[in-house]
């Protein structure tokens, strides 16, 4: 059995859900390997190598990488031969999976700051305008309207038109 829906699932955990949902979706596929009488070791560290690869195709998105992650993912390839149990496995997997989540999450949340400020920006420069509205700050930034109005509140605590009346 190949665990490619429980690769998926990881995947899908890391870049949106807490660690211990990423702790428990390592902890499947491991299970799933381990449970695996007709899988070699060879044939589970080509595994762990394609969710190695899966992980840094993520990072490739994201433009602040941090060196350290880079190098990291790469020395597991090297590190590889060395490994000899599904428990090394999943600790180094859960190691890995865990300092991608972290960037993944602050490139997100560094994405959101960065909308902010431009839109803050635009209504700066333009208050004075009459007819500006959430719809023309969206369009500016190039987000949809209902994804502003939900990220100006979580950023600032405020709604848009507040932010706007107080400037």
């Amino acid at each position: 059995y190949y665990p490619s829906e429980e690769i998926k699932k990881l995947i899908y955990t890391i870049k949106f859900m807490t660690m211990s949902d990423i702790e428990l979706a390592v902890e499947a596929v491991c299970a799933i390997l381990s449970k695996s009488q007709n899988l070699s070791s060879s044939n589970i560290k080509m595994i762990f190598i394609e969710i190695l690869t899966n992980l840094l195709k993520e990072l490739s998105g994201v433009k602040q990488v941090k060196s350290e992650i880079w190098n990291e993912g790469f020395s597991l390839y090297n590190e590889l031969e060395q490994i000899n149990s599904i428990e090394q496995i999943k600790e180094k997997l859960l190691n890995n999976s865990n300092k991608v989540a972290i960037q993944l999450h602050q490139s997100q949340q560094n994405s959101g700051e960065i909308i902010i400020q431009n839109t803050k920006a635009f209504m700066e420069k333009n208050y004075t305008d009459e007819s500006i509205t959430l719809s023309k700050a969206a369009e500016e930034v190039s987000i949809s309207m209902g994804y502003l109005s939900a990220l100006f509140n979580k950023e600032t605590g405020e709604n848009f038109t507040e932010y706007l009346t107080n400037i």
